[in-house]
């Protein structure tokens, strides 16, 4: 037991959550899951380690609701954590919200259970007897209370950002606490009572359903960049987006007072040979071709000319996506990257 929970300690350890080794895929909004996962496990395997050490010291009636408050905590603190490395909260800023989420937690913890608690002995008499059945229709309202209230606490420290992402949370804790109160009764039946295994399977399964449904990386924390790929200027890039979250348009080409991404006209890069807009409402990245000579947009299997049309009062334009290559002039090529918004 305590080489497990040391393993698992220096497995967090290099496990942190950092926007630097998160790349701009699709595959990003399962890095809370799996966050999320590690450190329920890790709060399970806490637990029965204070109890094989310290024995149980409380009333079996308590059971559902110390497990229950363990694994609410543990998947709330792992998101709000996992938010915090993100963003580069403050030491005081990571420790006030804690103490809050703790707070809450508890306090709805207590509400949720005793309301379920009341509830189940309305319907089941054994329950007030035997507080140790784990039959899944004893305790699917525990999963069922603790994902609502994991919820509930997350919505309350992130301050209740509308209401899509109120329904969002509370559909992630009710898909959370039902997913897991299946996984983990099927797990329990087939490994014969293994409770231990049932357990860990619980708190991990819970905080990854929870972990992909709540909240995925959002976009702000990446920034568009274009960097130049061929000719003298090799490897040069800047970034899109204003600093301000205002709507930016960088041009390239070549000018002699100078543009956003200079580009010698020995390439066949004309002055002001394209533009890339952003808007940050709608995070789309737009291509506009500038020039009359050659503007081309490519991506696997896909391309698109943004040639300047003279007869047409709007230039071409093209969404572009994380990797797009785009070709100015004859000898030029620039690449469109989103990168990690702290490489500014």
């Amino acid at each position: 037991m305590y080489g497990v929970a040391c393993a698992q300690s220096t497995v967090l350890q290099k496990c942190i959550v950092n926007i630097f080794l998160i790349p701009y895929t699709w595959w990003r909004h399962l890095q809370f899951g799996f966050w999320s996962a590690m450190l329920s496990l890790f709060c399970w395997w806490g637990y029965l380690t204070f109890m094989i050490v310290f024995g149980v010291s409380w009333a079996s009636s308590w059971d559902s609701f110390i497990t229950g408050f363990l694994l609410v905590f543990s998947c709330a603190g792992s998101n709000i954590l996992g938010e915090a490395n993100l963003r580069r909260w403050s030491a005081k800023e990571i420790i006030k919200k804690s103490i809050f989420l703790f707070g809450v937690s508890i306090g709805l913890s207590l509400l949720f259970f005793w309301i379920w608690y009341f509830l189940s002995g309305l319907f089941f008499k054994e329950v007030d007897m035997v507080h140790h059945i784990v039959a899944l229709k004893y305790r699917l309202g525990d999963f069922v209370c603790a994902g609502l209230v994991t919820a509930i606490s997350v919505l309350v420290v992130r301050k209740w950002e509308g209401w899509p992402a109120a329904l969002n949370h509370i559909s992630a804790g009710l898909f959370a606490g039902l997913g897991a109160a299946a996984l983990w009764s099927v797990s329990g039946y087939y490994w014969s009572l293994q409770f231990y295994w049932a357990g860990a399977v619980a708190f991990s399964s819970f905080g990854f359903l929870f972990g992909i449904t709540a909240w995925g990386i959002p976009d702000d924390l990446y920034v568009g960049w274009v960097r130049v790929l061929k000719g003298s200027r090799f490897s040069q890039r800047i970034p899109i987006d204003a600093v301000d979250q205002r709507n930016k348009e960088r041009f390239l080409g070549h000018y002699p007072n100078g543009l956003d991404l200079y580009l010698p006209p020995n390439e066949g890069v004309l002055e002001l040979h394209a533009s890339i807009v952003h808007s940050p409402s709608t995070n789309q990245y737009i291509l506009r071709g500038l020039s009359l000579e050659h503007t081309r947009m490519k991506r696997m299997f896909e391309w698109a000319k943004v040639d300047y049309d003279p007869t047409s009062p709007a230039p071409r334009e093209v969404e572009l996506q994380n990797g797009d290559r785009i070709e100015l002039g004859t000898q030029a090529e620039v690449e469109f990257l989103i990168l990690p918004r702290e490489e500014r």
